[in-house]
């Protein structure tokens, strides 16, 4: 076999250990153009799913002070941020994680559990980071996803939307909770809606 050929079917040897049966059929045909460009797809959505769970990890080790400096950045300050040293950055990068988990779903490499429970523990992560941009996201994906539901363009229920951003919401609210029980150093909730954190908006308040 071409060694470009079996890079091409990687995703679907990855999809074999979920669903057997139906990548078996597609290796019969992933030699097509077709076939290539939707394999490299998926093999870029699959090597994203892996590094984002790894930085996942290490927020959630950063929270709890138990880092490894040898292989991970020590946390500065108060909110994780994995090895891409910016909270903000990690947040994004999980969130375009999730829309890759959708993806996946919707060309049926992922069941639709497979992918929920991953969108779940990298919520979990995002709310760690403490992002005003997981909030922005949250409405503007929730109002987008409700209309491609609507139209018919996505393999979900209507309910599935409005369960991930209270998932997402009550991770938040559990992180502070977790965070004072535990007595972990971050930035209070409040500290991002009101205060210091948001002096940055009296430059366009003259």
């Amino acid at each position: 076999m071409r060694i470009e050929h079996w890079l091409y079917t990687i995703p679907l040897r990855l999809r074999s250990l979920f669903r057997r049966s139906r990548a078996d059929a597609e290796l019969d045909t992933a030699d097509d153009a077709h076939s290539r460009v939707s394999g490299f797809f998926e093999l870029f959505w699959w090597t994203l799913i892996v590094v984002s769970l790894l930085s996942a990890v290490i927020a959630f080790q950063q929270w709890l002070g138990d880092i490894n400096h040898t292989f991970e950045f020590p946390l500065v300050g108060d909110r994780p941020y994995g090895n891409l040293a910016q909270p903000n950055h990690l947040a994004s990068l999980l969130l375009v994680c999730i829309c890759g988990l959708l993806y996946l779903q919707q060309r049926r490499a992922l069941a639709g559990w497979q992918a929920g429970l991953l969108a779940c523990l990298l919520l979990m992560a995002v709310a760690l980071t403490v992002s005003r941009v997981a909030w922005v996201f949250a409405l503007v994906a929730l109002v987008y996803l409700l209309w491609e539901i609507w139209r018919g363009n996505l393999r979900l229920s209507k309910w599935v939307p409005w369960f991930f951003v209270a998932f997402f919401v009550g991770c938040i609210f559990a992180t502070e909770y977790f965070t004072h029980r535990m007595d972990l150093s971050q930035i209070p909730l409040a500290g991002r809606v009101d205060g210091e954190q948001m002096n940055r908006l009296r430059i366009w308040s003259g």
